[in-house]
């Protein structure tokens, strides 16, 4: 070093140093407080966009429902009605509730057409109905109602309602003609249709 050039006192190198420290902590704090600002304002922000879908979804809810209560079939659609149960099926075109004929037996619904009635007698309520419905207070899969060869069309209110395998003997009788077998296979078919209709009364 230059013996000319002027020294710098020891204590002014101090205050250098710690006014340099000073400065860098503050511009620290500066940034930590900046990034909490950001963090605090994108925190808002996402809690904003969460209530609002929260408000979107909850306003959808309601729509549902609110066509769910509402909800109404056309002024043409025909139905069969169980008074006993409570329930009823929508007819399907080729049926009137006059052609559908039915007889409650215990926890059985036994269903028939009066065509098939009249074309074979063995089609009849009492010998070999086109279908049988099954209503059960508990559900029949658990094995606390065992009932064979069903399929389950689902639980209204306090009942789980079955359709028993294809009551189709009297479809199927030999001695019938082409004729009137092609029309007991079309009951059959249209009343199997229907019973998959199920709902509440």
């Amino acid at each position: 070093m230059d013996e000319n050039s002027p020294k710098v006192p020891a204590a002014k190198q101090c205050c250098g140093k710690k006014v340099a420290s000073i400065v860098v902590i503050v511009l620290l704090a500066v940034a930590l407080v900046a990034v909490a600002v950001l963090y605090v304002l994108k925190l808002n922000d996402t809690k904003s966009q969460l209530s609002s879908v929260q408000s979107q979804l909850k306003a959808a809810n309601q729509t549902i429902e609110n066509s769910a209560t509402t909800a109404q079939f056309p002024s043409k659609t025909r139905f069969f009605v169980v008074p006993e149960w409570g329930i009823k099926f929508i007819l399907p075109s080729d049926l009137t509730d006059t052609d559908v004929v039915s007889k409650i037996n215990g926890d059985k619904l036994y269903l028939s057409t009066t065509r098939a009635t009249a074309l074979a007698p063995g089609c009849d309520l009492a010998t070999d109905p086109l279908a049988v419905v099954g209503r059960y207070a508990s559900d029949p899969a658990s094995g606390a109602d065992t009932v064979a060869s069903t399929g389950l069309l689902g639980k209204l209110g306090n009942y789980y309602y079955t359709i028993d395998s294809a009551q189709s003997g009297c479809v199927n009788a030999d001695n019938s003609s082409d004729s009137v077998m092609s029309t007991l296979s079309n009951d059959w078919s249209s009343i199997g249709n229907m019973i998959w209709t199920l709902m509440t009364k």
